[in-house]
Formats: structure tokens, C-alpha cells, sequence
């Protein structure tokens, strides 16, 4: 006599039809999943199968059904709506492909390189505002130094830096691309004070003084005419 064994039939529901069809599509095996989720391969096939009892009592089952479900990018409520027993409080779904602590997740490296770009920033700003405050370059080259001279007029030169206004006795002198300014000053007999100011927009100025004593050279002799003499 024959005997015949008895195999239970798999059902199927629209929670596992869901599950499985969406894996096919995605290409992916119940082992590949399995291990991406460390979830034991048999207890995905009993929720494609519809086969909750196979699946471990408590919430168990309901929490694999939630990380598949998560994996696959379905619908949570839905489906664990067609879970046996009571449902779970709504679960709201996290942003896709959004880290629980962004800080977290920063890499170490991209950290130390974002500290070195902003100190790279923060130097490059200080020096920018040093150059900006800080009094112009005066360098006056003529006359080098207080002196006695005997002639009139003087030439006044120096340079400094492009950009700079200079002045000689409160008079604007104009200063080349090369940062080089030249003027003439009259003197007059004694001593003159020359004061040389530079200063930038927003800078300290700078003043270089010069005395300058002139002593006007002597004049030549009046010649008299000769008178002719008395016959």
C-alpha cells in the first residue's frame, strides 16, 4: 500500500506578494537581503510565503517585517496592518539616505580638512586687514636729511606704496604706478620745515620731517662806472 504524505500548502498574502515581487524586480536573493539585514534567510521566505507562524512569537516577526519593508522602501503601515494581532502604534519613516547624527557622521579626515581650510581663511583675513590699517611704506629719499643748503627751489622725492596719498606741506603730490612722487618746493631764507604724510584710506598716517635751514648764496658786487677824469 501506498502512502502519501500530506504537505501543507503555501499561502501566500499582499504583504508577502509585496515583499517578494519588489525584491525580483530589484534583482536581489533572499541571501543577499538576508545578509544585508542579519535576518536569518528562512524567517524572510515565511514573510513572502505568508507564513507568520513560522515566524519567532513577539514582536519579532513584526520588527523583520518592519526592516524588510524598510529595505525594499515599501510602505511600513500597510503592511504590518496585515500582520496577525494587535497593530503598532504609527511609525513614522525616517528621511531616506538621512543620517541619524549628521555630526556623526562626518569622517575624521574631512573634519581635519575643513579645520585647515577655515584656519587657511581666517590667516588670509588678518593678513587683509593688517595690510589694510597698517600706515603705508614712507621712504623720503631727497633730502635725505635736515641739512643747510644754498639753493632754492628744492626737489622733494620719495616712494611709497601705489594707492598711497602723500602729501608735502599739507599739497597733494602725485604718486605713480611704480609708487615713486616728485615736487618742487620753494624755500625761503632760514629754516623750513617740510613735512612728508602718507596714509591710506582706512591707515594710520605717517609723516617724515625734514628742516631745511637756506641760506640764499651772496650776492655779486654792484661795479661802478668809471667817471672820466677832470682835464
Amino acid at each position: 500500500m501506498v502512502r502519501f504524505t500530506v504537505q501543507p500548502l503555501k499561502r501566500s498574502t499582499p504583504a508577502g506578494d509585496s515583499l517578494r515581487q519588489t525584491r525580483e524586480e530589484r534583482h536581489l536573493s533572499i541571501k543577499n537581503v538576508a545578509h544585508k539585514l542579519n535576518i536569518p534567510s528562512h524567517y524572510l521566505e515565511a514573510l513572502e510565503s505568508g507564513e507568520w507562524e513560522a515566524l519567532p512569537r513577539g514582536d519579532y516577526g513584526r520588527y523583520f517585517l518592519k526592516q524588510y519593508a524598510l529595505f525594499l522602501q515599501l510602505d511600513i503601515e500597510e503592511l504590518l496592518a496585515q500582520y496577525p494581532g494587535p497593530n503598532l502604534p504609527k511609525i513614522i519613516q525616517p528621511p531616506k539616505h538621512a543620517p541619524v547624527n549628521p555630526i556623526k557622521s562626518v569622517h575624521p579626515l574631512r573634519r581635519i580638512l575643513l579645520g585647515l581650510v577655515a584656519v587657511v581663511v581666517i590667516t588670509y583675513l588678518a593678513i587683509a586687514a593688517r595690510a589694510i590699517f597698517l600706515p603705508p611704506q614712507l621712504e623720503v629719499i631727497s633730502p635725505a636729511t635736515d641739512g643747510t643748503i644754498s639753493f632754492s627751489p628744492l626737489t622733494v622725492s620719495g616712494i611709497t606704496k601705489p594707492g598711497t596719498e602723500v602729501t608735502v606741506n599739507n599739497e597733494v603730490v602725485e604718486v605713480m604706478e611704480s609708487g615713486r612722487f616728485t615736487v618742487i618746493v620753494p624755500l625761503r631764507p632760514g629754516f623750513n620745515n617740510l613735512l612728508i604724510k602718507a596714509r591710506k584710506s582706512l591707515s594710520r598716517e605717517v609723516t617724515v620731517e625734514r628742516i631745511i635751514y637756506y641760506t640764499p648764496p651772496p650776492s655779486p658786487p654792484v661795479m661802478e662806472e668809471n667817471k672820466p677824469l677832470n682835464q
